[in-house]
């Protein structure tokens, strides 16, 4: 019996559709299970909360996962390139040095 067929049968239920519970159901389909239920609180996936800004970054591993998935091309299109960014690194103590700069010759995606 192959993985797909014996998959098939198999529910899930995912809590959350950001981009882990989506990863998450895609790989479960391409591995053949077909009964997949992803819930999300939001009201719908264009749900706008003005108070919240999200960041994604995309880096080697994950490009990895969506060259996989078939989906890093079609991300490339409609996504902001980056190959330098910075970060605020905060320490035990409580005390933040910034900007940490982290460049790279390879593309990330946001």
């Amino acid at each position: 019996m192959s993985t797909e067929t014996k998959n098939s049968n198999q529910n899930a239920v995912i809590i959350g559709g950001g981009p882990a519970g989506f990863a998450t159901a895609l790989m479960l389909a391409k591995r053949g299970w077909h009964q997949i239920t992803v819930l999300e609180k939001r009201p719908a996936a264009d749900f706008y909360e003005p108070d919240k800004s999200f960041h994604y970054l995309i880096d080697g591993r994950g490009q990895k996962f969506t060259d996989l998935l078939g989906l890093t091309e079609k991300l490339a299109k409609i996504s902001v390139p980056n190959t330098d960014f910075y970060l605020t690194e905060i320490k035990a103590d409580g005390n933040r040095i910034y900007p940490v700069t982290v460049e790279s010759d390879i593309a990330f995606y946001f």
